[in-house]
């Protein structure tokens, strides 16, 4: 069960809609003919809208048109007294037009509903009379009458490609009748695409074969743009950016190694570039590949060299460029391709400025985040320290292992700490943070940064050591964290975190197949894995642990009565599951009576008992009887025997009945072969669960279940001397030394938890070796605790509990470090961090800051707070 927010939007613009705050542009404007409009999401409705709903108008226009489109139309649906929708304001209308909201919303900036069919006709051929002079992208789902006017039947309004409903009437025949146009298997009568690289909503990337010469057929690049998609204020669109790619290419060709263009024509009003095919490999993964997620003073020699070899070149193509007059303007690991041959290709040209035509102008936007300086952000005339800025920020992810959005470059000297940390080098973290100094004339030329480069290598291969890399051997400072945390806890107050209704949203991810980019939606949820319910447990464990969480105790009072209202009556609705259901709430109310941050009444612990009310048809800890039983454990102090004893031992029995005779349990998941080795929902997990039950009630049907499920899981060990891994299903390949959910990090918790019970020295040796097959010194672009560097760092923190051992928590104070390091400021200078590429910080416990600040809190008072699902015993 969701509450929405918003509708899905592409991650990239994520931030923009979710700043995009009551803007209603074209409110005023309608009441001004007398007509009152009301919130229908992205848009302003006007009337009834009836159900069910026949034909629909749709008109596209692009963004530079919009507000004279809006003048020309709405009073004739005044007149016309029908019912309509019009995009809320410019803003959401740019969104719509990209297909950033969607593939099925693309280009309905104004949504008509006629009362029949009769009207549909009338109305649709008036519109088509004042619109001639608009332009507009395609709507997928709609037929286009003529120009802008595009119709679909309501039964049928998010079917791609639009199709005639069976048994219906075509009420539009005297306008056009309703006939497809059946795609060429050619384009432009040569080029034949075979396979979709890209797909996006402007227009697909295609790989391609075309006849070169008789019997002669090569392999192509089809980049198509369609028809006035990504119009600008200017009213240039992606096949303006298409013509200006192949003039730039045109221009550079045989001076620097980039495709040669084949062809750019016009085809049933779409665009197609086509450029030669260069099989290669993306430079984002052969850094990926060579640094393997350690820390770049941990890389042997050769790795380090083949990196720093990379760069050299990459500064020699740039520097052609300026030679010859462009600015780049995107330079990010995924514009590099590698071939065979590890020559460098630079590939999408598209933002590139020529400085001697001084076009295009205004430059075209965007861009990739955190590679993009402040003035390319203000879409300022460009220079040629645009690039040493996007230079910077690459040398970042090559030196560090983190791209450039994870740090907060807004301070010079700060940045320089922060890389120092990670590079243990002061000449390179000098040179990089100088690089992305926000005042452009601070930044140095290529030929200092080249000779930078150079003077490094040859340090790092006479192997002379940086003067103070001794004190970052050091653990992060004991205050400096706590302040960290202080910070962090207050700024989940901060509009970057809490809406204004004072609650704690969350990120839905979704694909559109059509688009080709993740859709971000922002919804209200309930669960400890993502929701409100995670933020609340985790604010009571704050509490509990002395930090001061008065700056959101109005969003928790908020968040709470939100559960109660929209979850709490419906739990048949939301599921019984730990991660994401009921059993998650309880483990929020439960947290908030240990803090009394609620009430020790009745009613708190009769809403606790309905948590448990159903019980699941799964196993595992995240949906199933095993996260529940962890999730009641930790509430018994609160029910009591009588209240939890029956329900805690039908779980049990549950798990005994159900265990087959190897030891394992049947745990799968669609779509993936073989049984779940980790701890949501797999083998681990259910074991975690019949340890923790034993610290509570011994029973030696219980102990002889938990030793066969261990028998079972190291039978799945891969052991390599004297290490241990683990592939995530018993029958894939596939090995996750990052996930605590689904990967090793989570089967180790469960040996960490077998050695601390049994107290056999097999459980540690297996411990002991799956830790040391981990990263010592850890890089890694997810900090979350699900997935990420806070999950793993709290192993490490058990492990130093349970083994007794300084290097574990050594482990535990690099990720601490990195966390530290890694903060980014609000405008009120709370910190907080970028979970992902695309800079959408969340407060959810298992994927958000939350859980992030509850590692840092168990780092700096392990002994107060302990690992989360579990008791503190």
């Amino acid at each position: 069960m969701q509450t929405h927010l918003t509708n899905s939007l592409d991650s990239s613009t994520a931030d923009t809609l979710t700043n995009v705050k009551n803007v209603q542009d074209y409110f005023q404007f309608l009441l001004g003919y007398e007509v009152v409009s009301t919130s229908a999401g992205y848009y302003l409705q006007v009337g009834k809208i009836e159900d069910p709903i026949g034909w629909i108008l749709h008109v596209s226009v692009i963004r530079s048109q919009l507000e004279v489109a809006i003048e020309t139309i709405v009073p004739l649906l005044v007149k016309e007294n029908v019912s309509f929708k019009v995009a809320v304001n410019s803003e959401i209308a740019k969104l719509l037009l990209d297909g950033s909201l969607g593939y099925t919303n693309l280009g309905k900036v104004i949504c008509i509903y006629p009362r029949n069919e009769g009207d549909a006709l009338s109305l649709a051929k008036k519109l088509i009379s004042i619109t001639q002079n608009f332009s507009g992208p395609d709507i997928p789902t709609d037929f286009n009458l003529l120009g802008v006017v595009f119709t679909c039947h309501g039964t049928l309004k998010e079917k791609v490609p639009f199709a005639m409903p069976k048994g219906m009437l075509w009420p539009f025949d005297d306008i056009k009748p309703c006939s497809g146009v059946t795609p060429s298997k050619l384009l432009n009568q040569r080029y034949k695409p075979i396979a979709v690289i890209k797909p996006d909503a402007k227009g697909r990337v295609m790989r391609g074969i075309y006849m070169q010469k008789i019997f002669l057929i090569k392999p192509c690049l089809i980049k198509e743009g369609k028809k006035h998609m990504w119009a600008d204020d200017e009213a240039r669109d992606i096949q303006t950016r298409l013509q200006w790619q192949k003039e730039v290419h045109d221009d550079l060709e045989g001076i620097v190694s980039i495709p040669k263009v084949i062809d750019l024509f016009m085809e049933h009003e779409d665009m197609y570039l086509v450029m030669e095919f260069i099989k290669g490999v993306s430079l984002d993964k052969i850094i990926s590949e060579i640094n393997r997620g350690d820390s770049w003073f941990k890389l042997p020699l050769k790795g380090k060299l083949a990196l720093i070899d990379y760069i050299l070149r990459i500064i020699v193509i740039i520097e052609n460029m300026h030679r010859h007059g462009y600015v780049h303007r995107d330079i990010s690991p995924a514009n590099f391709l590698i071939d065979k041959n590890n020559k460098i290709h630079l590939i999408d040209l598209e933002l590139s400025y020529s400085l001697k035509a001084r076009k295009p102008l205004p430059p075209y936007k965007l861009g990739t985040s955190g590679f993009m300086s402040p003035e390319q952000q203000a879409i300022e005339v460009p220079t040629i320290l645009e690039d040493i800025y996007g230079l910077g920020a690459l040398m970042v992810l090559f030196f560090t292992g983190l791209p450039p959005i994870k740090f907060d470059t807004s301070h010079r000297n700060k940045l320089e700490k922060c890389l120092h940390f990670f590079t243990r080098s002061s000449l390179l973290s000098c040179m990089i943070s100088s690089c992305m100094d926000h005042c452009a004339q601070y930044r140095p030329p290529l030929s200092a940064i080249q000779a930078t480069i150079e003077r490094y290598r040859l340090e790092i291969q006479k192997n002379i050591p940086d003067q103070n890399k001794q004190a970052y051997l050091e653990k992060p400072d004991h205050d400096a964290i706590l302040e960290l945390i202080d910070g962090a806890i207050k700024g989940l107050g901060d509009p970057i975190m809490m809406t204004t209704d004072k609650l704690w949203s969350s990120l839905s991810i979704q694909s559109d197949n059509w688009i080709g980019t993740e859709q971000v939606e922002r919804t209200y949820l309930c669960g400890i894995y993502s929701g409100l319910s995670g933020v609340l447990y985790f604010l009571a464990q704050a509490k509990m642990a002395g930090f001061d969480i008065g700056t959101c105790l109005e969003g928790y009072t908020n968040s709470w009565e939100y559960i109660q209202e929209k979850y709490l009556g419906l739990l048949s609705e939301v599921g019984p599951g730990l991660c994401e259901g009921a059993a998650g709430i309880a483990l929020s109310i439960n947290s908030g009576l240990e803090a009394e941050l609620l009430p020790r009444e009745e009613r708190q612990f009769a809403y606790l008992s309905r948590c448990f009310e159903q019980t699941s048809k799964q196993l595992d800890v995240s949906t199933g009887v095993a996260g529940q039983g962890l999730a009641l454990l930790r509430c018994s102090r609160w029910l009591g025997k009588v209240g939890c004893e029956s329900r805690i031992n039908q779980y049990v029995n549950i798990l005994l009945s159900l265990q087959l005779k190897d030891g394992s349990w049947p745990v799968t998941i669609p779509g993936r072969n073989g049984v779940i080795t980790g701890f949501a929902f797999g083998i681990a997990g259910i074991i975690s669960f019949l340890m923790e039950y034993l610290t509570y009630e011994e029973e030696a049907n219980v102990i002889s279940a938990v030793i066969k499920g261990l028998k079972w899981l190291t039978r799945q060990s891969i052991k390599k001397s004297d290490t241990y891994f683990w592939n995530t299903t018993s029958k894939s390949k596939e090995i996750d030394n990052w996930s605590l959910l689904e990967g090793v990090p989570g089967i180790i918790k469960c040996y960490l938890k077998a050695y601390e019970y049994f107290k056999d020295p097999l459980y540690k040796n297996i411990t002991k070796g799956a830790l040391s097959e981990l990263p010592s010194f850890p890089v890694r672009i997810n900090f979350t605790q699900a997935r990420g560097l806070s999950g793993l760092g709290e192993i490490y923190i058990e492990a130093y509990k349970v083994l007794k051992e300084e290097c574990w928590n050594q482990r535990a104070a690099w990720i601490a470090g990195t966390i530290q390091h890694c903060a980014i400021r609000t405008e009120k200078g709370y910190p907080y961090w970028s979970l992902d590429a695309g800079n959408n910080p969340v407060a959810d416990f298992m994927i958000g800051t939350t859980g992030i600040i509850h590692f840092l809190m168990r780092y700096v008072s392990s002994k107060m707070i302990g690992h989360p699902f579990f008791s503190y015993k």
